[in-house]
């Protein structure tokens, strides 16, 4: 196995920005919809979902247009934080892979995985890249996708990507790069705008290999050091390595926090308690997702007042004997230390919880009692049920008060968000 090609992967997840709301909102799922800045008849999409792409809706389209091509299309307002997480998370699985990853966008990144390839992990490339699939789908949910194009370089690794989209997996192997070249306009190549096309076409240049074969100092003369990147591409080769540049560092936190909006009515410690426990369920969610257990838990309350410095707070933390992931005990902390506070008996404009003190939850002995045994393993089983339908599924108690936390923030923001990740 000495010498072998590299295999690189380029993961890009199919009608990115749409098809995550699609996920967090079951009500948007086979629908056109089109996410923009604002839901606005004046404004531009800048993702539109699968169905709405049959119509001929495009990013970058003005939503006008988008209706016109696509009466039913619903335009839906972004949510930038959410599309964040998710790359993070989807970041962090791919480390498990390799670590040399290069995000190329919010929505695509190549992966070197030629030593999980070279050493047999998981058979050849191919079986890689489904299992790779699968467990994006567990991690961020069936309805978003992606597409795998897996080639000797990432030249060729982005143009394959696009021959089988959407939720497909395109090869080129070594043996295939010579007639693949000869056959691929070079225009089809990222990097090669239509201005370069025009001017290799003017010399005769149309298809990678005839690219590839041009003398260098045609190139040069016509393109100056560029001309060495464009011969490359014409046969193939691309010496840039996979540039990890991102830093995996280990969560110091994981905190939620909502401004309450001005129609929400009473803003009492009671009447803010379902707020309040959809925080403390999020942040329990992510944290067994992602293996920690939590300490040290924080509550943030601020007054809704009009001048900021007038308000009053409280920001205090409690630390628990035992490391947690269990968003009861998260929620009885909150209650605990706003009691060791004496109480918050004013309007409350914001809210907010973390955890900290974060510990593995694999390195970590199992619970003295069976009760709490019993309880670690419902709570991650009600996960693993909720990722691959949709959230609440299955719920107990506090999860049917979360529920109806997020139909209420639904409602009063204008948006659905039936649950985040």
């Amino acid at each position: 196995m000495v010498g072998m090609a590299r295999v690189i992967f380029l993961v890009d997840f199919d009608s990115y920005f749409a098809s995550i709301e699609q996920q967090c909102n079951p009500l948007l799922r086979g629908r056109p919809i089109g996410v923009s800045r604002k839901p606005y008849d004046y404004t531009v999409v800048a993702a539109a979902s699968r169905e709405a792409k049959r119509f001929g809706v495009k990013s970058g389209m003005s939503s006008w247009e988008a209706k016109r091509l696509c009466p039913d299309i619903e335009l839906v307002a972004g949510d930038p934080a959410k599309y964040t997480y998710a790359t993070t998370r989807a970041l962090r699985l791919f480390k498990r892979y390799t670590p040399l990853i290069e995000p190329f966008s919010i929505d695509e990144a190549f992966l070197d995985v030629t030593d999980a390839v070279r050493f047999g992990y998981e058979g050849d490339a191919l079986a890689l890249a489904k299992r790779l699939k699968r467990e994006l789908r567990r991690a961020l949910g069936p309805v978003v996708s992606c597409s795998i194009g897996i080639a000797p370089s990432k030249v060729l690794a982005k143009l394959c990507v696009e021959w089988h989209k959407p939720n497909g997996i395109t090869m080129i192997t070594p043996e295939e790069v010579p007639a693949v070249l000869a056959r691929t306009p070079a225009t089809e190549v990222a990097g090669i705008a239509t201005g370069i096309g025009r001017r290799l076409s003017s010399l005769g240049v149309r298809t990678l290999a005839e690219l590839g074969a041009c003398p260098i100092e045609r190139l040069k003369h016509a393109f100056g050091v560029i001309g060495y990147a464009l011969q490359a591409m014409g046969q193939g080769r691309d010496p840039t390595p996979v540039n990890p540049h991102l830093r995996f560092d280990p969560p110091k936190s994981f905190s939620h926090s909502r401004v309450l909006p001005r129609d929400f009515g009473e803003r009492s410690w009671r009447r803010v308690q379902p707020v309040l426990s959809f925080l403390c369920y999020k942040a329990a969610r992510r944290m067994r997702a992602e293996g920690y257990a939590g300490t040290v838990v924080s509550l943030y309350a601020r007054e809704a007042v009009p001048g900021d410095e007038e308000a009053r707070r409280v920001a205090k933390q409690y630390t628990l004997a035992l490391p947690t992931v269990d968003e009861r005990v998260i929620l009885s902390t909150c209650r605990h230390i706003a009691e060791l506070a004496g109480g918050i008996n004013w309007e409350i404009g914001l809210i907010g919880m973390a955890v900290s003190g974060l510990k593995k939850q694999a390195g970590l002995t199992l619970p003295l009692f069976e009760v709490d045994r019993r309880r670690e393993r419902l709570l991650h089983t009600m996960d693993r049920i909720n990722d691959t339908y949709e959230e609440f599924t299955v719920t107990d108690g506090l999860r049917r008060w979360v529920k109806e936390a997020v139909n209420w923030e639904a409602s009063s923001l204008g948006r659905h968000r039936v649950f985040e990740f």
